[in-house]
């Protein structure tokens, strides 16, 4: 940590270039850049949180939903390591973590303005109003999240051994985010009502609600 930004400095003249090679220095000059674009996702990361609390008006569902897209990373990993064999990790799979929050959230906020949109559409009873969610909000989010993965399954095409297991991890990891979201996000919209409830409809109540704030945007628009 000290000697690599002198030799990336190097001396005082323009005449002169430092080259220099080692056992350590690429992994180490590796897990450097992956810290720079780490520290870029992790912002990311609290916004995708704080527009999730935004729009959720939930601290349930805006952490624990990153929380659930972030569990098909190692899931993927383990189903990776059965089909190739792979006992190893490559350093641009780790970024996985950080896009599939992204992309996760597109899914919670389908389910999300579906489930809010049920108790119009319904007789208010938990149980129907879980089922309208997953009949409208799957499909609508699913259609997303395949055309997605499937952009990263076609590198199963390419030559490349890393480039096809890269292409495989992403996709799955794209679809095992869809999967778990469906599965304990939505459910977890039924705990948020039964035990938040009256705290966000006093939100709504002083804020204005979701459909109420689009309708006046797309009308002063």
């Amino acid at each position: 940590e000290t000697l690599l930004p002198l030799l990336h400095e190097g001396p005082e003249g323009k005449f002169v270039r430092v080259v220099y090679q080692g056992s350590d220095f690429p992994e180490f000059e590796l897990w450097e850049a992956l810290w720079i674009d780490a520290k870029i996702a992790i912002g990311s990361m609290f916004f995708v949180i704080a527009y999730l609390l935004w729009h959720t008006r939930s601290i349930l569902l805006s952490f624990m939903g990153p929380l659930i897209a972030v569990l098909s990373v190692p899931l993927s990993f383990v189903i990776c390591a059965v089909v190739f064999g792979a006992t190893t990790v490559s350093f641009s799979n780790l970024l996985a973590v950080f896009l599939v929050v992204g992309m996760g959230a597109d899914v919670m906020f389908v389910y999300t303005d579906f489930w809010r949109e049920s108790e119009h559409e319904t007789n208010g009873g938990y149980a129907e109003r879980l089922t309208w969610t997953f009949n409208h909000g799957s499909q609508a989010s699913f259609a997303t999240s395949a055309t997605t993965a499937l952009s990263f399954i076609a590198n199963l095409a390419s030559v490349i051994r890393a480039l096809r297991q890269f292409g495989f991890f992403m996709g799955l990891c794209v679809l095992l985010t869809w999967l778990l979201i469906s599965l304990i996000y939505v459910p977890l919209c039924i705990v948020d009502d039964a035990y938040f409830g009256a705290c966000h409809r006093w939100c709504e109540r002083r804020c204005g609600s979701g459909q109420q704030r689009k309708r006046r945007v797309w009308g002063a628009w």
